[in-house]
């Protein structure tokens, strides 16, 4: 199994930012569509119309790699919330009354919550709230280590090291990647994504 690495997911931002203007990270805040796509988005979650497989949270420095990993989960079938593309426009920076309201509806909207691990989500404010009310609310939380160079495993220190973390892999005989969630005690021990998602239990391998 393999974790995931940041060149690869970079690619796929980047083609991605190339062919939909409302990915470019440096302008959406001040987009005039801002207003009318985040008004549009609060209709939409009000009436129940759409819900996530993951919530994926994340540092905003890491922009390009959270755009890719998007993508990546999303071609695998599952939908993924991310704040600044789903609610087109939010202000990630303040950290108000409104802001966590609005992001507390999103995760209970969501079946999983994805921390997505790397040199700069030490730093964020939003993540280790966001990790704690998930796991509190549906105690369904992963990591997803994001590399520099080809790694096997991951290792979380402090409460990273209590959860589980996603990789990916083939089935046997076969050359098709899926996803798989392993537990950090014991790598023997995992199973794939779309099992755990539903509440499937990790056997040993």
């Amino acid at each position: 199994m393999a974790l995931f690495q940041e060149a690869p997911l970079k690619t796929l931002a980047a083609q991605r930012v190339n062919n939909d203007r409302r990915y470019s990270y440096e302008g959406y805040t001040r987009d005039s569509l801002t207003k009318s796509l985040l008004s549009e988005s609060k209709i939409k979650f009000d009436s129940g119309v759409k819900d996530f497989d993951i919530f994926l949270s994340h540092s905003f420095s890491d922009k390009d790699i959270i755009l890719g990993l998007k993508i990546k989960f999303e071609n695998y079938g599952y939908s993924v919330y991310v704040d600044w593309i789903d609610d087109y426009g939010m202000d990630r920076t303040n950290v108000t009354a409104h802001n966590i309201n609005w992001i507390k509806q999103r995760m209970r909207a969501s079946k999983c919550l994805l921390y997505a691990f790397s040199s700069n989500s030490p730093k964020s404010k939003w993540m280790p709230w966001e990790t704690g009310y998930m796991d509190a609310f549906t105690e369904k939380v992963a990591i997803i280590p994001v590399v520099t160079t080809i790694q096997n495993s991951f290792t979380g220190s402090e409460f990273l090291g209590s959860y589980p973390y996603v990789e990916e892999a083939s089935l046997q005989n076969s050359t098709d990647d899926t996803l798989w969630v392993t537990d950090q005690a014991d790598r023997q021990l995992y199973t794939r994504f779309d099992s755990w998602l539903k509440g499937g239990k990790f056997s040993h391998h």
